[in-house]
């Protein structure tokens, strides 16, 4: 085992002392929001800042679309041409009006379903992942479970009304984090217009503008809105959506169950949000924040392989503690993980990050053997054949001591 002493960590967390808000009152959580059931997220962290109802199943309508579209961008090529088949033309609702035998692209259709929010779009797409509705369904499901929402089941592609399809605040966060998190999706979501060129089906060009209006109204137009997505039927009422950035804090909006306010309820939890609390980075990936001393002395660093974020309550600010574990490596190579960097706040568990090596330790030993061809992949078998061999060593001795024994006897 390689005896590993840290020399100096030094991690940025200086911000810890220099924050300006500790004489400021902390803003109690809004208590005239009036969707039945929500929650503000920051997005970075995953943290709720705020919530009610958020583990209650409601139907989401067409925020649905929003793993519908990340789904399709995962797994198809925007620049994949799609003919439209009968089936899509079919769906009631919010519709981009494709027609049988139209020719359009995954991209243009992406953007009908998350500004336009054509059902028919999200049924074509579906048909072009999966060949079926009912199939594409599958992989909603297997995609949102592996997004941490074990609350929801989907039935459809677009949100109209279903028994069986349904989510909850928290759940659908959690899928418009892990959306959001994707650059194609990000862009999509975040313009306010899009034009659809004209087909010999269709031979009027389509203008779409976001049915976001926290992006594409100066009514309810939000300073730092930059996503994501509304819903609407009779019987799950309004249903929203929304995102913010503002400095380093990017924050995420669910409403469920609105019946007319959910733009203003959206807009009175990010003025919370930022008004209160404030991401900041507790690492930076590819920074170096200490190093290690092995046998041959060698300065290796210390490198973070992830950013790692926190919104800290401005009013007081949460503290940060980390504790550096090493593992039981006997040799490594640049890049390899060497370390993970605990981290608390206020003392409980938060994130564990792994820490990479920025040179290779390999003993003299080790470079010696390597050197005539023996390397961890070959240790065992030779080291099986030297048994062998001596084993076979101590057979021989043995017998030709028993025919000593034998002739002294007979002599």
């Amino acid at each position: 085992m390689i005896k590993k002493t840290l020399l100096s960590i030094t991690l940025m967390l200086g911000f810890l002392l220099s924050f300006p808000y500790g004489v400021k009152a902390k803003a109690p959580i809004p208590n005239n929001i009036t969707s039945e059931g929500y929650v503000l997220m920051d997005m970075d962290s995953g943290k709720i800042l705020a919530s009610k109802n958020e583990n209650t199943k409601y139907e989401p309508a067409s925020i649905t679309k929003i793993l519908t579209a990340l789904i399709v961008i995962e797994k198809g090529n925007l620049k994949d041409k799609i003919t439209i088949k009968h089936s899509p033309t079919l769906e009631e609702g919010s519709s981009l009006y494709l027609k049988e035998g139209e020719v359009v692209t995954v991209e243009q259709l992406l953007y009908g379903l998350m500004l336009k929010s054509g059902n028919d779009a999200a049924t074509a797409l579906a048909e072009y992942i999966s060949g079926s509705k009912e199939n594409f369904a599958k992989e909603m499901n297997k995609r949102a479970k592996e997004l941490g929402a074990v609350n929801s089941h989907f039935s459809n592609p677009h949100g109209l009304n279903d028994n069986n399809h349904y989510t909850t605040p928290r759940d659908y966060s959690l899928i418009a984090k892990g959306a959001m998190n994707n650059p194609t999706f990000r862009k999509i979501v975040g313009t306010a217009t899009y034009t659809i060129a004209p087909t010999p089906q269709f031979p009027q060009a389509r203008l779409l503008v976001n049915h976001n209006k926290l992006i594409s109204s100066q009514k309810y137009k939000y300073d730092g809105a930059n996503g994501v997505k509304t819903g609407f039927t009779k019987r799950s009422l309004h249903t929203f959506v929304g995102s913010a950035t503002k400095g380093h804090t990017n924050l995420l909006v669910v409403c469920m169950k609105n019946s007319t306010q959910c733009y203003v309820d959206t807009k009175t939890l990010f003025d919370y949000g930022f008004t209160n609390y404030e991401s900041k980075k507790i690492t930076e990936k590819g920074k170096v924040i200490g190093n290690m001393a092995a046998k041959n002395k060698k300065d290796i660093n210390l490198i973070v392989s992830q950013d790692t974020s926190y919104p800290f309550d401005k009013s007081n600010p949460e503290k940060v503690s980390t504790d550096i574990k090493y593992l039981d490596i006997k040799k490594f190579h640049a890049g390899d993980v060497v370390a993970k960097l605990e981290i608390k706040i206020n003392g409980a568990p938060y994130k564990t990050v792994d820490l990479k090596a920025s040179k290779e330790y390999i003993p003299k030993i080790d470079k010696t053997l390597e050197k005539y061809g023996i390397t961890d992949s070959n240790k065992n078998i030779i080291a099986f054949s030297a048994s062998l061999i001596t084993l076979f060593a101590l057979l021989i001795v043995f017998n030709i001591r028993v025919k000593r024994n034998r002739n002294n006897i007979f002599k």
